[in-house]
């Protein structure tokens, strides 16, 4: 990882391998000889299946075996072939692109990644015929963390699917703990065959569409073939949770019991309804600095405008309350309930005929991913110190402040927009709301020869390839508070005052260093600063 003085950072991700592996086919006579000696052996061209470096069937197999054939995922139609895979009840737990990323460092928005029996993706294998794919994101790479991302693999070419639903970690490591999932190949395909997809929910948002081309031909009399995959993929996503299940009085939480005491008996935790929290979209007045919490400027709250309106606080718990004007500072309305993703993939492969036993073939694959959650979690400032001569402060406010000596009052807030959600930002969310911007490439190379020939009364086949996948990351945070202290952004903004020569607001760090650049932020109030303010105080 490579961290970068600016909040984004890029990670390049990439692994090569080179392997030649000798793979033995017994004849039925000797397969089945201890088991059925007295019965005439059955007739199989072939039969290869993941999991065993002996070549049986599912059903022979050392570890329980599923196979999802071609038949089987048309079957299914899903709109994603992870999707389909997903069904099977040995899968358990898998991030899809419904998702919401809610770790930002992980780069997890927008992927697709199999969990065999809930034992973690990291401990599920997921090959692509029969290779590896580099992993998709940043969590855990360092120590083989990180799992390939099924969106990027060619769905219209894929012949069948293996999943090894037992531990292989004998043949293959541990990070085959829980299992293997194959992705084999229909590397013969020939004609063209397309899709196209689009739908929208019933609520009228989340507008997705889907188009993929797939094409496979023969050249060079037979002896050559060469396949490609095509896809793009988008979804709007959903901003928020527009539901009419989300509602601020269905909201449950587990809070710190307000009436425990060490000997009442009572929990020191218990699961509350009609929770809010200490803070309000356009900042509510906690106290001052001579009354305190007994202040007479104590819930006064700041809505659209800066207009100013009465709050009434709940129970408190810690920075939550119980009761009062909860579903004001409700923000379980604000996570998006699914992200924007949009993806394109390319896969193309050539192959050739050397000879009658030896068939030489490249691979290659570009894939680009972009996912973003619109709304991750609200900013939050549960306490921040507002002084009598800040220059936003109105002026009832402040002839009460000076009035009764106050010196300061300490406003909570967490940046939100309206109910309505009017304000926008540059990027086109809602201001301060924290989001997780995922962009993510990734290209593989593979170049390998194949072949086969009989030695005794047995067939062989070997395969010997170079494989190259490179995976570049890039995870940002929008919308994030800078760094609080004296001297961030944040802080030196929300100290306005009036310069003594021209009147103007600037902040106070101006007066003492005019070249610094800060831009005055107004905290009093919803859509009472436009896109610079907001650009400045976060990132």
């Amino acid at each position: 990882m490579n961290p970068r003085t600016n909040p984004s950072f890029a990670r390049h991700l990439s692994s090569s391998t080179a392997v030649a592996a000798l793979l033995v086919a017994a004849t039925p006579q000797y397969a089945f000889a201890q088991t059925q000696a007295a019965q005439a052996p059955a007739i199989v061209d072939e039969i290869v299946v993941t999991g065993s470096r002996i070549v049986r069937d599912g059903f022979e197999a050392p570890t329980p075996v599923s196979v999802l054939s071609t038949e089987d995922l048309n079957a299914i139609a899903t709109p994603n072939i992870a999707d389909a895979v997903n069904r099977l009840p040995a899968l358990q737990g898998s991030l899809g692109t419904s998702n919401a990323s809610t770790n930002v460092s992980s780069g997890t928005g927008g992927v697709n990644q199999l969990n065999l029996r809930a034992l973690s993706a990291v401990r599920t294998l997921v090959l692509l015929d029969g290779k590896r794919i580099v992993g998709a994101t940043l969590a855990g790479f360092e120590n083989n963390g990180s799992t390939p991302d099924i969106n990027g693999f060619p769905g219209g070419l894929v012949q069948r699917v293996d999943v090894v639903t037992g531990g292989a970690s004998a043949v293959y490591g541990s990070d085959a703990l829980a299992g293997v999932v194959n992705f084999v190949l229909d590397r013969e395909f020939t004609g063209v065959k397309g899709e196209i997809q689009g739908g929208v929910t019933t609520y009228g948002d989340d507008e997705n569409y889907k188009g993929t081309l797939t094409y496979g031909t023969p050249f060079a009399g037979g002896r050559g073939h060469f396949l490609f995959f095509g896809e793009h993929t988008y979804s709007a996503g959903i901003n928020g949770n527009p539901r009419p299940w989300n509602k601020p009085e269905n909201s449950r939480a587990v809070v710190l019991n307000p009436t425990y005491t060490a000997t009442n008996g009572q929990p020191r935790y218990t699961i509350a309804s009609h929770i809010g929290v200490r803070a309000t979209a356009g900042g509510v007045i906690l106290a001052d600095n001579v009354n305190g919490t007994n202040s007479p400027l104590r819930g006064i709250q700041f809505l659209e405008g800066g207009k100013q309106a009465p709050f009434t606080f709940g129970v408190q718990s810690g920075n939550f309350m119980i009761g009062g004007d909860y579903d004001q500072t409700n923000i379980w309305k604000w996570p998006t309930l699914d992200l924007q993703v949009q993806r394109t993939n390319v896969f193309t492969r050539f192959s050739y005929d050397l000879a009658e036993n030896v068939n030489a073939y490249v691979e290659w694959s570009w894939g680009y991913t972009h996912a973003l959650n619109r709304s991750l979690v609200p900013n939050f400032e549960f306490g921040q110190s507002i002084r009598v001569d800040n220059a936003f402060i109105p002026a009832n406010i402040r002839q009460t402040m000076i009035a009764g000596g106050m010196s300061s009052i300490t406003l909570s807030t967490f940046y939100g927009a309206s109910n309505k959600l009017s304000l926008t930002t540059s990027d086109g969310g809602t201001p301060l709301d924290i989001k997780a911007d995922n962009g993510r490439t990734q290209r593989r190379y593979v170049a390998g020869l194949t072949g086969s020939f009989v030695a005794g009364d047995s067939d062989w086949n070997w395969d010997a390839y170079y494989a190259r996948s490179t995976t570049h990351n890039s995870t940002r945070a929008p919308d994030n508070l800078q760094s609080r202290g004296a001297t961030s952004p944040h802080d030196m903004a929300l100290d306005s005052v009036f310069h003594p020569v021209s009147g103007a607001i600037v902040c106070r760090s101006t007066l003492t260093n005019p070249g610094n650049g800060c831009i005055p932020f107004n905290p009093f109030g919803i859509n009472v600063n436009g896109a610079k303010e907001y650009d400045y105080v976060a990132n």
